[in-house]
C-alpha cells in the first residue's frame, strides 16, 4: 500500500472518530435538554443550558438546540461536519431533582468537559433516579396538604387528620389513573371527583367545615409550575410555549372546577337552578 493510499485510509478513520463523537455530544446535549423539558423547565433556560453542554467542547463549533413543548431538535457543528439529533416529548413531570442536577452538571462543564461517554453516562443516571414510590408521594401529598391547611388556619386534629389522609387517597388515585386515562385533565377530574367526595363525606360524619377540608386538598392539583414556567416563557419571548403552557394550566383548571361543582350539587353542599 502506498503513503497517499496510506494517508486516505488515516483521514477518514479520524472523520469516522469525529463523526462518532459528535454523535455522541448531540446525544448528551439531547438528553440534557430532554430531561429539563420533561422536569418543567422554562424553554429558554431549557435552550442555553442545554446548548451549553455541547458549547463546552473544543472541537466543537457551534451547538444549537431549540426547544417546544412537543419535541426537540439539536445540531452539533464542527467544521463542516454537522450531526443532528431529534426527539418527541410525551408530557412533563415537573422533576425538581433531575432538573437541578442537570444544571449542575452544566456548571461543572464550563469548568472543565468531561469525555463525551462520561457525560452521556452521567446524564443517562440523572435521568434514571430517584423514583419515589406511590405511597412516598402520598405521604409527601399528605404533609404538603396539612401545611397548606394550617396556612388557612385550621387548628382541629381532626381536620387535619381528615385532610392528611384525603391527600394521600388522592395522590395514589392519580398515579394508578394516570396510567389508564389518556391526558393529564382526565387524571385531575378524577382526583378532584374523589377529593371532593371525601371531604363531604368527613363533613357528615364530624361536622367539619367542607371549605377548611377542600380547599388544602385542592390546592395540591392546581398547576402552580405550569403557571410560573408559562410567565417566564412570556417575558423570555417564546410565546408559543407560553401559549401551551397556559392553556393546559387552563385545562386542569377547569377539570378542578367541574369535579368539584358536579360533587357539591349532588350532595347538597352546593346547589343552582338552570331555570
Amino acid at each position: 500500500m502506498d503513503k497517499s493510499a496510506m494517508a486516505l485510509k488515516v483521514s477518514k478513520s479520524q472523520d469516522q472518530q469525529k463523526d462518532t463523537t459528535l454523535g455522541i455530544v448531540a446525544d448528551a446535549v439531547l438528553l440534557a435538554a430532554t430531561i429539563l423539558v420533561e422536569g418543567g423547565c422554562e424553554t429558554k433556560l431549557a435552550e442555553d443550558s442545554s446548548s451549553a453542554f455541547g458549547s463546552s467542547y473544543e472541537n466543537v463549533d457551534e451547538c444549537t438546540t431549540f426547544v417546544m413543548l412537543t419535541g426537540i431538535m439539536v445540531s452539533v457543528v464542527a467544521k463542516d461536519v454537522t450531526v443532528t439529533r431529534i426527539a418527541r416529548l410525551d408530557g412533563v413531570s415537573h422533576n425538581i431533582w433531575a432538573t437541578d442536577r442537570v444544571i449542575a452538571l452544566q456548571q461543572q462543564c464550563e469548568k472543565q468537559a468531561p469525555e463525551p461517554q462520561d457525560l452521556l453516562a452521567r446524564l443517562q443516571e440523572v435521568r434514571k433516579g430517584p423514583h419515589f414510590s406511590p405511597a412516598m408521594l402520598g405521604i409527601a401529598a399528605a404533609l404538603g396538604s396539612v401545611g397548606f391547611a394550617i396556612f388557612y388556619g385550621i387548628t382541629s386534629l381532626e381536620a387535619l387528620i381528615c385532610v392528611a389522609v384525603i391527600a394521600f387517597v388522592t395522590q395514589l388515585s392519580g398515579h394508578y389513573a394516570s396510567n389508564l386515562l389518556p391526558n393529564s385533565s382526565l387524571t385531575i377530574l378524577v382526583q378532584a371527583l374523589l377529593a371532593t367526595a371525601a371531604c363531604c363525606l368527613c363533613q357528615r360524619l364530624w361536622a367539619l367545615g367542607i371549605d377548611k377540608l377542600l380547599i388544602p386538598v385542592l390546592m395540591l392539583l392546581v398547576p402552580g409550575m405550569t403557571l410560573a414556567t408559562g410567565i417566564l416563557d412570556t417575558l423570555s419571548g417564546n410565546f408559543l410555549s407560553a401559549t401551551a403552557r397556559f392553556g393546559k394550566a387552563l385545562l386542569v383548571g377547569i377539570a378542578i372546577a367541574i369535579g368539584s361543582a358536579v360533587v357539591l350539587h349532588y350532595t347538597g353542599v352546593l346547589s343552582w337552578s338552570l331555570s
